[in-house]
């Protein structure tokens, strides 16, 4: 996410938003931002872009399979270790 993005201002009392919890809405994702201002308590859901959500799947999807294959590598390893002792 790029520093613009990531950053909002209280457009009732001007103090920096907090991000919060990211939600499904409308088809698409979204994050609460809230003022951490006891006595304003703002709070406004902002969509986010479909471009950064495509990079994070990515980032996880990469992960995974990375994961995926260490495991699987491990396993034909293991797999390989025990027939050479049997």
């Amino acid at each position: 996410m790029s520093e613009s993005q990531d950053r909002h201002v209280c457009p009732e009392c001007g103090t920096l938003m907090e991000a919060g919890e990211t939600v499904a809405s409308c088809g698409h994702l979204s994050r609460w931002w809230k003022c951490p201002n006891a006595s304003c308590g703002t709070s406004w859901l902002v969509p986010i872009p479909a471009v950064e959500v495509e990079a994070v799947l990515t980032q996880i999807t990469q992960s995974s399979l990375d994961g995926w294959l260490n495991n699987r590598a491990v396993g034909q390893l293991n797999h390989h270790v025990s027939m050479t002792r049997g």
